[in-house]
Formats: C-alpha cells, sequence, structure tokens
C-alpha cells in the first residue's frame, strides 16, 4: 500500500507500526476471528491464543489484519504452534 487514499479506499486505517513508527496501511480481513486448524484456511495467519499452551493441541482463529508488524503472534498449522514471531 503506497498510500493513505488508497488505504482508505481499501477500508484500512493508515496508521504507524513497529519499532521505526512506519507508516503502514492496516486491512482488516473478512474472517478474522474464524476458527481455523491451518493458515491456509485464512485470508491472513491462523494464529492461537496468547496463552495457548505450546505443548497442547489449539484451536486457532484467523487473524483479523494482513499486516503484522509490531505483534507478537504464535501460528497454528494442523491444530499446533508451529512458530511464535515478534515482528517489528
Amino acid at each position: 500500500m503506497t498510500s493513505r487514499e488508497q488505504c482508505i479506499a481499501l477500508k484500512g486505517t493508515w496508521r504507524k507500526v513497529g519499532v521505526q513508527q512506519l507508516e503502514a496501511c492496516d486491512v482488516p480481513t473478512r474472517d478474522g476471528g474464524k476458527s481455523c486448524q491451518r493458515s491456509a484456511q485464512c485470508e491472513s495467519l491462523c494464529v492461537a491464543s496468547a496463552d495457548a499452551d505450546t505443548a497442547a493441541a489449539v484451536e486457532g482463529h484467523c487473524y483479523a489484519s494482513f499486516l503484522t508488524v509490531g505483534t507478537c503472534l504464535s501460528e497454528v498449522e494442523d491444530g499446533r504452534i508451529v512458530r511464535a514471531q515478534c515482528a517489528d
């Protein structure tokens, strides 16, 4: 996304993100919050709740944004947390 106007046209929020506070467009997904077992079932990522047990099977939910900068997420594949990542 290259401009605030393009962002707003896509119903996104133009804001500063990450440590460097770079401007970026935060476009919501249509399936945010939907139950999932893997990221292929989501527009963005399938993620676990912050308090999920990394050793146990988990039910994920589709992340509500395409933008992952400035967040820490635990990605779910086949009902298991496969990676925890913080993007900044």
